[in-house]
């Protein structure tokens, strides 16, 4: 009888314990998630020289433009839940255009997201700060993939994106 009433107690605590590991994950994640985006933030900062008009200008853009493309991507996500698991062979043909033209559409309504953004960067900053600020964005994407991959493939890791800890690495490759 105790050995059962222990078990059952002990199933208890595990069943009530794995929302709690489960939400301690999703709070990693989106702490992950803050962290990258406050390292990239700093990161434009560095590299464009900003000066205070021109920051009061470029960052509601920025934040605008990132806010839409996430809205983008959730809709995007949302869209390809619905056939999450199946393979192609187990769609039916209407799943599979609805797929194809989904990426599509997709990539349109990013690249408008992308043109507009674009007209509204030469709108605030000098050209010459629009392509800074383009090589900034695709050197911060280096790194941070250089880092996911160094952590995946058995790399040491010290705390931020490697190179990138506490102050703006060197780019120059």
């Amino acid at each position: 009888m105790k050995k059962s009433n222990i078990t059952i107690i002990l199933m208890a605590f595990l069943l009530s314990a794995s929302p709690i590991f489960a939400q301690d994950q999703s709070q990693k994640r989106v702490a992950k998630k803050e962290k990258i985006k406050a390292m990239k933030i700093e990161f434009v900062k560095t590299e464009l020289s900003l000066t205070e008009s021109e920051a009061q200008a470029f960052w509601p853009v920025y934040n605008k433009h990132e806010e839409n493309v996430k809205k983008l991507r959730m809709e995007h996500r949302e869209v390809r839940k619905k056939l999450k698991g199946k393979s192609i062979d187990e769609m039916s043909d209407a799943e599979a255009l609805e797929v194809v033209d989904g990426e599509m559409l997709f990539r349109e309504r990013k690249m408008d997201l992308d043109k507009n953004f674009h007209a509204d960067l030469k709108r605030v900053l000098p050209i010459k700060k629009v392509l800074k600020f383009h090589k900034a964005q695709h050197q911060f994407k280096r790194k941070l993939l250089k880092r996911m991959h160094g952590k995946r493939g058995g790399g040491k890791h010290h705390g931020g994106p490697r190179g990138m800890e506490e102050e703006a690495p060197d780019l120059e490759d």
